[in-house]
């Protein structure tokens, strides 16, 4: 049985010739319950992670090269590797690909990251939150606690109910790479980073951006990152595959994301340019990267509340 527990806290809108208003309210729900029940007194084993880090188009770089053929130069390159369209960001030249091995990021040290942390959180009863959408952290989010969220502030402020009630585990243990495991864990994922520079102020995708936020111009550089994830969990005995991106649960699908990153450097200035990779933490952003990944598929991995921000309709009393 779900538990619906609205909020307190709300933001009433009365409806104009009507005896009813809409309230702004958070609804919180113990999500999947039946589909956890299949993993009641079960162990999990979370076979090795596999992160691996690529390149989304060829890395042969023949800018500024040339080639003579019976006395004639031809120039190889031109001032990008490849010029395409972004669905983002429109016409952009690629300036450089698969920038997080160019940084020296460690796919090891990213596999430990996630083992780890879906020991801890799949695991054992620790205390977590986090939003639906991190681009959108208002439409609510996933907790083993109820939370409330304060409307009067925005973006709206959330709130875990300390000491109230708490969701735990369902597996009765969880260890990597487990002998006779009840079910297995699966999970590669394939990073891509970029580095575009857009061609073309594009009117649409100007008007996409939200309010407050800079809008993309001609001339930008953008650091651009996709992740696109592989997961499922096997059980073992009958061989079928109980969970993966496409199971029906009450939580939203995790498919991967990508986002764009501005980089303040104005085109053609290359000592900037330098400096703002060399202080970039690219280690802290892979590891962000990764806890996309964990959130994504932690609703199909243990019991939690998700907690949404909707308007529901209220009826007025008469008086």
């Amino acid at each position: 049985m779900k538990k619906i527990l609205p909020v307190l806290v709300t933001i009433t809108v009365l409806l104009l010739g009507s005896c009813a208003s809409m309230e702004l309210t958070t609804i919180s729900e113990d999500i999947n319950t039946a589909y956890f029940e299949q993993f009641e007194d079960r162990s999990l084993s979370i076979e090795p992670v596999d992160v691996s880090l690529e390149s989304s188009r060829a890395e042969f770089d023949v800018r500024g090269k040339t080639l003579t053929i019976n006395g004639q130069t031809i120039e190889l390159g031109d001032t990008y590797l490849e010029r395409t369209d972004d669905m983002d960001l429109g016409a952009v030249g690629v300036v450089d690909t698969n920038i997080f091995k160019k940084a020296g990021i460690n796919t090891d040290d990213l596999n430990s990251y996630i083992e780890n942390a879906l020991i801890e959180l799949v695991g054992e009863d620790k205390d977590f939150f986090f939003p639906v959408n991190r681009s959108a952290v208002d439409i609510g989010s996933y907790s083993n606690r109820h939370v409330n969220y304060d409307f009067k502030t925005f973006p709206y402020t959330p709130s875990v109910e300390e000491g109230g009630e708490s969701l735990g585990p369902i597996f009765k243990s969880v260890s990597v790479a487990k002998m006779n495991a009840d079910f297995n864990l699966e999970i590669t994922a394939a990073i891509r980073s970029e580095v575009f520079q857009i061609l073309e102020d594009d009117e649409y995708i100007q008007s996409r951006v939200a309010f407050g936020e800079r809008k993309p111009q001609k001339g930008d550089y953008y650091l651009s990152f996709m992740l696109l994830p592989e997961y499922k969990v096997i059980n073992n005995k009958t061989g079928e595959v109980v969970f993966d991106k496409n199971t029906k649960l009450d939580s939203f699908l995790f498919h991967g994301f990508r986002e764009q990153v501005y980089i303040p450097v104005e085109s053609g200035n290359r000592d900037k340019y330098s400096k703002f990779f060399r202080e970039f933490d690219f280690n802290s952003y892979a590891e962000e990267i990764c806890d996309r990944l964990i959130e994504g598929i932690l609703p199909g991995l243990r019991p939690m509340f998700q907690n949404m921000n909707k308007w529901v309709e209220v009826e007025e009393e008469e008086l």
